[in-house]
């Protein structure tokens, strides 16, 4: 789930309430309700704090870009490990870092 993977890049940058409503809501499925009664507060205000934070990393991932660059970071890691396995040569694996490397950064790895 996306609002997960935000909060668990940038869950440090928010408030103690909002991280504590956001992981009550997501990692242990708690009603509004529940929270708003462990709180002692409004189911509304329980939504209003858990919408803010989500707006929140949004923001922080669209300026900040962490997510996506970790997402980006364990998919080559996933086609090097493939392409090792498959393989199964030192040689092979170099290439394929080279490709993925030239791929994400337009860099072309001169042959010596």
């Amino acid at each position: 789930m996306e609002i997960t993977r935000l909060k668990d890049v940038y869950g440090a940058l928010l408030t103690d309430r909002q991280a504590e409503m956001l992981s009550l809501f997501y990692d242990f499925d708690n009603s509004l309700s529940e929270i708003a009664e462990q709180y002692g507060v409004s189911r509304q205000a329980v939504r209003d704090v858990i919408e803010r934070a989500k707006v929140q990393l949004a923001e922080l991932e669209v300026k900040l870009g962490f997510a996506k660059k970790i997402a980006e970071t364990l998919e080559i890691c996933n086609r090097l490990r493939t392409s090792y396995r498959e393989r199964d040569d030192a040689a092979a694996l170099a290439e394929t870092l080279e490709a993925v490397w030239e791929k994400k950064n337009g860099i072309v790895f001169g042959t010596q």
